[in-house]
């Protein structure tokens, strides 16, 4: 089925969007911060559309219901409620409900790679644990640079990142394995 490939493309379109227009933040819900008020909708929209398709189409490929898809069942949810919390900074139980959701999503999504994959779920997560510390090293130097060429303006510009992205860079590569197990 074609539909799993595509399962991303919600996200990444966010996350490009809001590296072109806010550059790297700290995290993709501090992403949402960046938003003007009548777009805040957007950030919503691009974490439950790719959390219920990446389980749809993992579950359209494996119908029968089983430990890993529910699983991912509940890792989505749990991106889904990260998503219905985007003012997570407004008070502790806003913020308590989206860090649970987060947190939730990732770790039940790791455990997904860990129940589909067994012991070859290290080809997965250490790969990946090891390139979130590699990108986050390279970002640190790069922003010490912190200079950008825009094409369309001929001109260099500081870069709009964000010292502390190390969560972003987590949360990105997380998602990148996440949906390649699920693909896989």
């Amino acid at each position: 089925m074609i539909l799993k490939y595509f399962t991303i493309l919600p996200i990444t379109a966010y996350l490009i969007y809001i590296v072109i227009k806010y550059g790297i933040q700290k995290s993709i819900s501090e992403s949402a911060y960046e938003l003007p008020e009548g777009r805040k909708l957007i950030f919503f929209i691009a974490l439950v559309s790719t959390s219920m398709l990446m389980i749809t189409g993992y579950v359209i490929e494996q119908p029968e219901i089983k430990a890993d898809s529910i699983v991912l069942f509940f890792a989505g949810l749990g991106i889904c409620y990260t998503a219905s919390a985007y003012n997570f900074k407004e008070n502790k139980i806003v913020e308590t409900w989206h860090m649970a959701g987060a947190y939730g999503g990732y770790i039940l999504g790791y455990v997904f790679i860990v129940i589909v994959f067994g012991l070859n779920s290290v080809f997965f997560i250490i790969p990946s644990l090891i390139l979130i510390w590699i990108v986050n090293r390279i970002e640190y130097k790069r922003q010490k640079y912190d200079i950008f060429y825009v094409k369309e303006t001929n001109r260099y510009y500081r870069a709009k990142t964000t010292q502390n992205n190390f969560v972003w860079w987590a949360e990105i590569i997380g998602l990148i394995t996440i949906y390649l197990a699920t693909i896989l």
